[in-house]
């Protein structure tokens, strides 16, 4: 396991959560508890572990989406309260958020799916406007962001038409608009064939390299999880039971480092 106090080469962490417990509205218990890692600007995580493991629930967290019970998260050093709406807005401009269903407006054409990544930096009125009435510039980025996940000849197409894994590399283009410092994508292969998968995880990596953003992307395939990631963070019942480095052909230069911890019993499932 991480220790709480782990240093990152390059400086401070750009995402700390220290003892970490969540309880969605709801729920008798807990169904996250004494959660701590740390992640480094640029960084890219798997968060593997079964169905109600918890992991959909940490993801929420770190998006603001729930509330803390006990402990603390932060962002490039910034608490992420859910209590504070200002701090909220801004935190969720430097979040971007891959689900497993798309979140897509499918009546809607790609490009203005695509360009809802920019709603956290756009007036109401703008947005408003580019529904009706979209300029050139913001087509343009439409346009950019579809190429980096080769869907550029699709911008006018309505989200409804598309497979999907084109809908899923949408959702990735969106987060791309968004330009964000950490992208949490939750289970975002978990409905699509293997080749498809395949690809929305090359994607992915690629492009979080390539921009230098972090990642965190949530798994139930620990295989997956070791070909694409170089570090893998493993959740059951609620907690975080390991944090380990891999060395694979696809995360070359990675020691393995593990330091398992210990399960803890009795926290419910989440359903993640």
């Amino acid at each position: 396991m991480t220790a709480p106090g782990v240093q990152h080469p390059g400086g401070a962490p750009l995402l700390e959560v220290r003892d970490l417990g969540v309880q969605p509205p709801g729920a008798a218990a807990p169904t996250c508890a004494g959660v701590s890692f740390s992640l480094a600007p640029g960084e890219r995580v798997a968060l593997v572990g079964p169905s109600g493991a918890g992991k959909t629930t940490l993801l929420r967290a770190l998006n603001g989406s729930l509330p803390a019970l006990s402990g603390r998260i932060a962002l490039a050093g910034r608490a992420v309260d859910p209590r504070d709406p200002g701090g909220l807005r801004a935190l969720r401009r430097e979040i971007a958020v891959i689900p497993q269903r798309h979140d897509l407006v499918e009546g809607l054409r790609v490009s203005h799916n695509v360009m809802a990544g920019a709603l956290g930096r756009w007036s109401g009125a703008r947005a408003l406007r580019f529904l009706v009435w979209p300029r050139h510039d913001e087509l343009d980025e439409a346009r950019a962001a579809l190429d980096r996940v080769d869907l550029g000849h699709l911008l006018r197409a309505r989200a409804g038409t598309l497979s999907g894994g084109q809908q899923q590399r949408v959702a990735i283009a969106r987060a791309l608009v968004q330009r964000p410092r950490l992208i949490l994508a939750d289970e975002p292969v978990a409905s699509l064939d293997p080749e498809a998968a395949h690809g929305v995880l090359r994607l992915l990596r690629r492009l979080a390299e390539e921009a230098g953003v972090a990642l965190i992307c949530s798994l139930h395939q620990p295989d997956l999880a070791a070909e694409y990631f170089p570090r893998t963070l493993e959740m059951r019942d609620g907690r975080l039971i390991d944090d380990r480095t891999v060395s694979t052909q696809a995360n070359s230069g990675a020691t393995n480092s593990a330091v398992p911890g210990s399960a803890a019993a009795g926290a419910p499932s989440d359903g993640a």
